[in-house]
């Protein structure tokens, strides 16, 4: 007798992950000048003896006749290790009894296995069945920022923070291992470990965290963009890696954090009393504009106080004049209200002016 088992793997037309099945069909065939009864299939990948046949017991006597041909049937259910693995391999065995006592055998045999061998010298080559699972490694990150406001006026300055939060997933069929999150952003403070393994469809958003202090430059460019980037290994150690993206799986684009480049907000009270509030002359967002000039005057129309590129490197108005006419030079200006013109150039090449009144209380 011989006994051929071909699988097929049904996947549900998803994509192949644990829990999809294997089908095998099992072909039995009497090769012999007798019929054959008893004939009991048995695999171990499945459990023991496969239920059946399926087909081909046409005349229904319970015997395997001369020539004929059983079908049996069974599934076997894919685990994570057989896709890490890259596939199933297993073989089946069929006996039977015949009338004079002696019965058959047979070791199954993968038909579709051009290098089959005949072991045993019975004209029957026999080889285990091998059924490939496709391998899919894949690894995806989502990085996210949040512009801290720590000061709550609602405008980004220098020395403030953007914190990332990484959304890391396995997108594939197969185990990674080891996985790892750079960020090259300047300046960036990555905090995190190694994730030791995560398994198809699992996600893990708190292994890395990262914070950045905004600086001059990104104040002056409007914005901060950047991309972080993510790899693992699989079992067989292949490197298998990703870009972040903003907010998708399936993208690769970089995360960017904007300010709005015309917004600014003037705080009109200077109280510079060395109490660390309003001790100087406040002009929200004014960092992002290098070039710009203040001037001040008092209500006779002097000038006590101009500069260029104000904010800069601690240039700021703290109710000290700077000789203008009749102003002494360093001297503390008197408590009451002064005029200010602001003029700044924007990111789109445009002049801006803003002047109002401030009021200086000692």
């Amino acid at each position: 007798m011989a006994l051929t088992k071909v699988g097929v793997i049904n996947d549900g037309g998803d994509g192949l992950q644990a829990g999809d099945t294997i089908d095998y069909t099992f072909v039995v065939t009497n090769t012999g000048n007798v019929s054959l009864s008893n004939v009991v299939v048995n695999d171990p990948l499945l459990g023991g003896v496969v239920a059946g046949p399926a087909s081909g017991d046409t005349d229904t006597d319970t015997e395997l006749d001369v020539t004929e041909t059983w079908t049996y049937t069974a599934s076997y259910t894919i685990t994570q290790a057989d896709i890490d693995a890259g596939g199933v391999t297993n073989a089946a065995t069929v006996v039977a009894d015949s009338p004079g006592g002696t019965g058959a055998t047979d070791n199954s045999d993968d038909p579709n296995d051009a290098t089959d061998v005949d072991d045993n010298g019975d004209g029957d080559p026999d080889d285990d069945t091998f059924t490939e699972i496709i391998m899919n490694p894949e690894l995806s990150v989502i990085k996210i920022a949040n512009f801290n406001d720590e000061n709550g006026n609602g405008i980004p300055e220098i020395g403030e923070t953007i914190s990332y939060s990484f959304s890391i997933t396995n997108t594939g069929n197969t185990s990674l291992f080891d996985i790892t999150l750079t960020d090259n952003l300047p300046g960036i403070n990555l905090i995190g470990n190694i994730i030791p393994i995560l398994l198809p469809n699992e996600t893990d958003n708190t292994s890395y965290s990262a914070t950045y202090s905004i600086t001059q430059n990104d104040l002056v460019n409007g914005f901060v963009s950047n991309q972080a980037s993510v790899s693992g290994l699989t079992i067989d150690d292949q490197i298998v890696s990703d870009l972040s993206d903003f907010e998708s799986l399936n993208n690769d684009n970089p995360t960017v954090v904007t300010f709005e480049n015309d917004e600014i907000e003037i705080y009109t009270l200077v109280t510079p009393n060395g109490d660390g509030d309003n001790d100087y002359f406040i002009i929200g967002g004014i960092e992002r504009f290098p070039y710009n000039t203040v001037e001040i005057y008092n209500r006779w129309g002097i000038k006590v106080y101009d500069t260029n590129g104000y904010g800069q490197n601690g240039n700021f108005f703290r109710g000290v004049s700077e000789g203008r006419v009749t102003v002494q030079q360093s001297s503390e200006l008197p408590v009451g209200t002064y005029f200010y013109i602001l003029k700044y150039v924007n990111n789109q090449g445009q002049t801006r002016e803003h002047s109002g009144y401030l009021y200086i209380n000692r």
